[in-house]
């Protein structure tokens, strides 16, 4: 029984090293080479790769060509043992979903390129396409990174917003950066009260579900929202921020239960509040499940609206 054939989808802008990536993180592999691989490429940039031994290379000319047909011929002519797709993320990831593979492709990981130069002018622009990006893949690269003035903090957080699980990974003109992850926080972990603004309340609200360990014990402070669902106990309330996770129209809010011996009563939804909090990570019947809880050290309201 053949194996199923792996496709391996690579995204990104153009010009944003997604052939950069392929010639030296995969194509480089002496197991690769031994086998059969054909690169599908959507997009014409300044780096191409060329075809050689059992490397063979097919430009698709516009959204309109890639077919199922087309696949399948691919197919029939090469006899992959991998596929790897160089996408053009202007096309929209459906003209790939909606598309169905020849019956022993499968897709195998998707992989999302950008250019940390150029990141903020296409994200206040297209937010959209960056949310399709991020949410469907598995690992995101920022590559042309300048560790001294790249903001990792801020990147992490615009990826993580969308998909928590997404691994990142970040790269200079030497390679892979180490970081440790003091390096993609905003605030210092050794601080007696962490101050969370906006931006920091999101990468502190991502990092303490992934690490809980972390901010156990650790008091922080912010401005945030009060929501009183009717599930939950007395004493016991939400409080968090609303965020914009990919437009406008696209707004969550991220909270985590809180408890306030001394007023939680007292408290109503939609009240606006400075409140500083020590955090724990246990069982809480309102998660249905273990999570990050704040109990309340001190709270003033800010606003209340009513």
């Amino acid at each position: 029984m053949k194996y199923a054939v792996p496709v391996f989808l690579i995204n990104g802008f153009l010009e944003s090293g997604k052939t950069s990536f392929i010639n030296n993180a995969i194509l480089s592999d002496p197991e690769v080479k031994k086998s059969r691989t054909l690169i599908i490429l959507c997009e014409e940039g300044e780096v191409e790769p060329k075809e050689q031994k059992n490397l063979f290379v097919y430009r698709v000319d516009g959204k309109d060509f890639l077919t199922e047909s087309l696949l399948s011929n691919l197919r029939k002519q090469y006899n992959p043992d991998r596929v790897i797709i160089e996408f053009n993320c202007m096309w929209g990831m459906d003209a790939l979903y909606d598309l169905r593979l020849p019956k022993d492709w499968r897709y195998a990981e998707q992989l999302t390129l950008i250019d940390a130069t150029t990141f903020d002018g296409y994200y206040n622009n297209m937010r959209n396409i960056f949310f399709e990006l991020f949410q469907s893949s598995a690992t995101i690269v920022f590559n042309r990174c300048d560790r001294e003035n790249t903001n990792f903090a801020q990147l992490r957080t615009r990826v993580k917003t969308v998909n928590p699980d997404a691994e990142i990974m970040y790269s200079d003109d030497k390679g892979l950066i180490d970081l440790t992850f003091e390096d993609e926080l905003p605030y210092s972990l050794n601080d007696e009260i962490i101050e969370l603004d906006d931006d920091s309340f999101t990468i502190w609200y991502i990092d303490a579900m992934e690490n809980p360990e972390r901010y156990k014990g650790k008091k922080i402070a912010f401005e945030g929202l009060v929501a009183k669902p009717k599930k939950f106990r007395e004493f016991w309330f939400a409080v968090g921020k609303h965020v914009m996770t990919c437009c406008e129209d696209d707004i969550a809010f991220l909270s985590y239960a809180c408890r306030w011996e001394e007023g939680g009563e007292s408290l109503r939804d939609y009240d606006k509040i400075q409140i500083t909090a020590v955090v724990d990570h246990r069982f809480c019947p309102e998660y249905n499940g273990k999570g990050p809880v704040l109990y309340a050290t001190d709270v003033k309201l800010l606003e209340r609206k009513g």
